[in-house]
């Protein structure tokens, strides 16, 4: 057995919500969709839920909300029925097949975004596929570059080491060129070693002689000069070029000290054999160049200091 609830017509809801009839007759027209009603012959009639749906657009119709803004909160709020078919209890609702179309097109976009997802999915395997095989080819190329880096690393300390010897097996040449040169007194391109072995003096504008004299009261020697340019060119990792020139009764030394084929110190040197007023032989240091610039006596001076305090102690 069927059991009817009770139903009233429209001027009924407007005296049970106390809302003028016009009122109620214009919620219905605009809002059918969610105000459910029961058809009885031409007449139309509504459920006591109606109440509780003309009563939420009253409310909300005075809260100054457009009618878009009414029909999203009874979309939200009350579900809409749908039931096709007349009759006493049928509930109508006339955009069913516009609902329709609309979820018609939504499942076709739903089918076409998984289509595409799809394909996504299949892009980025490939992807990272192909990134997998650039990180192993990444590690291949920095194991070989490693390798590489050692190996020459390897081969220039090799070579390195094999130029340090070369340079030192020259100055060791060079050192036992000018030995054997020194000692063949008869040599034009040497002076004898008696003149090599005299004191070195520098004279005074006074006309004094100054020289140098070591702790053991050994003099300093043209040969201990000689000496001592040798070692400050091993100290600068330099070639060291000597010139002997006899001109004019005095000997004149032209000192080059180059590092890789560049110029860097130039000295020139005039000595003469003199005899000081206590009758003894020496060296006197006449002229110094320093990269082709004279030096004046009194820088000449502060060199032969220098030495002295190098070999005097």
């Amino acid at each position: 057995m069927k059991l009817h609830l009770p139903c009233m017509s429209l001027r009924e809801v407007s005296r049970q919500l106390d809302i003028p009839a016009s009122t109620i007759t214009a919620y219905r027209e605009r809002f059918s969709t969610f105000i459910p009603y029961v058809r009885r012959g031409m007449r139309r009639s509504y459920p006591p839920a109606s109440l509780e749906i003309f009563r939420e657009i009253r409310e909300l119709s005075q809260q100054n909300l457009t009618h878009r803004q009414i029909e999203r909160r009874l979309a939200i709020r009350y579900s809409k029925l749908l039931r096709r078919g007349g009759g006493a209890d049928g509930i109508w609702c006339r955009n069913v097949p516009e609902l329709a179309r609309a979820l018609t097109e939504v499942l076709s976009k739903v089918s076409e975004l998984l289509t595409e997802q799809c394909q996504l999915d299949d892009q980025c395997g490939d992807l990272q596929q192909a990134l997998r095989a650039l990180r192993r080819e990444k590690e291949q190329l920095e194991a070989r570059m490693q390798k590489d880096v050692t190996a020459k690393a390897k081969a220039q300390a090799s070579l390195t080491h094999r130029v340090q010897g070369l340079r030192q097996e020259n100055h060791t040449l060079r050192a036992l060129l000018l030995r054997t040169l020194s000692t063949a007194g008869g040599s034009q391109h040497m002076p004898p070693e008696q003149f090599l072995v005299l004191p070195l003096v520098i004279q005074s504008s006074g006309g004094e002689f100054l020289g140098v004299t070591g702790q053991k009261r050994e003099s300093f020697t043209l040969r201990h000069l000689l000496d001592l340019i040798q070692a400050g060119s091993e100290a600068r990792e330099a070639e060291l070029h000597s010139t002997w020139r006899r001109f004019e009764g005095q000997w004149s030394l032209s000192v080059r000290m180059e590092q890789e084929e560049t110029l860097v110190r130039e000295l020139e040197f005039s000595f003469e054999e003199m005899l000081t007023p206590s009758w003894n032989l020496v060296a006197c240091l006449r002229d110094m160049q320093l990269d082709q610039s004279p030096v004046p006596s009194e820088h000449v001076a502060e060199f032969l200091r220098k030495v002295r305090d190098q070999f005097g102690g």
